[in-house]
Formats: structure tokens, sequence, C-alpha cells
């Protein structure tokens, strides 16, 4: 299945009596941290467990879950889209924050 973080873990977690993955790949550490908490992740540690950043690997002995990379989410904006509704460019994260707020209201 490839679907976004969220959708990948709802569904595990809805599969959780009766689970159908055997592994988890590309989702968020968050949702790894959770799945561990339930109990759902079997520990595992790779021979290269050394090789791999401890950024990147749960902190227990033999880690329930580790990485392989990190990117960073994006924030786009559609300045065709808001040139149509007058919404002035954000020029920092703190407008941002405070336009995106608004705009689901």
């Amino acid at each position: 299945m490839r679907d976004s973080t969220g959708v990948i873990t709802a569904k595990l977690l809805a599969e959780k009596a009766n689970p159908q993955a055997d592994a988890v790949m590309g989702v968020a550490a968050s949702s790894l941290a959770l799945l561990d908490k339930q109990g759902m992740l079997h520990p595992y540690a790779p021979l290269n467990l050394d090789a791999i950043m401890a950024n990147y690997r749960d902190k227990k002995k033999v880690p329930a879950w580790w990485g392989m990379d990190v990117w960073g989410a994006t924030v786009c904006f559609n300045t065709v889209e808001a040139q149509k509704r007058n919404i002035p460019k954000p020029e920092t994260g703190r407008t941002w924050r405070s336009r995106s707020t608004r705009a689901r209201s």
C-alpha cells in the first residue's frame, strides 16, 4: 500500500487485531513510535545497526524501528491562486501560521 503517513498509520491501527503488513516503510518516526507503543512492532537489529545514526532509530538496544533517511516537509505558496483571492505572500513562518489558521475557518 502506498499512501500518506496518516492513512497508513490509521490502516495499521485498524488492522491491529489481524495485521496484514509484513513491513512498514516510508512513514514518520512519530507513527513508528505510536505503533511501537501499541505493541505492534517486533524489535530487530540489523547487522549494521551501529552505522545507523542514533537520531534515525529507536533508543532501545534492539530497536523496534529504525530509519534510513530523513526528509523535510515543504510548504508551498500558490501565487496564482493567492493573487486571485488577494492574499499577500507570507514573509515569515509566523505570518504563514496566522493566515493558515484563519483560512480553515
